[in-house]
């Protein structure tokens, strides 16, 4: 099991790297020296290298919801309490459809399901095979098993030439299953 916080700036942050600590057998953590300003705390859990655990301080899915710290110059603080809750995954499932497969030079098409609030560990990924004509040669399925709570875009692109494959798609996992459609259009 690997558990990790991400401080996360108020100001803004970036998707891809952002200053973490690991938590420690007995739950206490430290952060490297971070900058005056606000943060979120965010924590992530691994079991196995997939993500089990990711939650905002105090124990919420949302930032919206989240409660941000105080980080003053030459202070060290160490009163936060954070307990999380276990927490139900859900399935995001789909059909992805191509109107002319031909230009697919590899026959896959990378689909990504992106939760614009959390950094880059919290994304799920799928190649989506179109090299096969069974079942159907132009509409593929695909399935993102055990995704956490929260709110997600289905995201796919594939540059082809002077025209595109574009499409993104709004998903807010809450208490069940989603399906999905992504249909991707090549531009002229």
């Amino acid at each position: 099991m690997t558990a990790l916080f991400s401080f996360l700036s108020v100001a803004g942050f970036s998707p891809v790297e952002q200053p973490t600590a690991k938590v420690n057998p007995d739950g206490s953590f430290c952060s490297e020296r971070l900058g005056p300003g606000r943060y979120y705390l965010y924590f992530t859990r691994y079991d196995e290298g997939r993500l089990t655990s990711a939650v905002f301080y105090p124990g919420v899915n949302a930032r919206g919801e989240a409660t941000a710290v105080e980080i003053r110059a030459g202070q060290n603080q160490s009163h936060f309490i954070f307990k999380v809750p276990a927490q139900e995954t859900y399935a995001v499932r789909g059909l992805i459809s191509v109107n002319d497969k031909s230009v697919l030079t590899g026959g896959f098409i990378r689909v990504a399901l992106v939760n614009l609030d959390v950094p880059r560990r919290a994304w799920y990924l799928q190649d989506v095979n179109f090299q096969s004509a069974l079942p159907l040669p132009k509409t593929k399925y695909f399935t993102f098993d055990d995704v956490l709570p929260g709110h997600y875009v289905a995201y796919t692109s594939y540059p082809v030439g002077s025209g595109s494959f574009a499409k993104k798609v709004d998903v807010s996992v809450t208490t069940h299953m989603k399906f999905i459609f992504l249909d991707l259009v090549r531009r002229q």
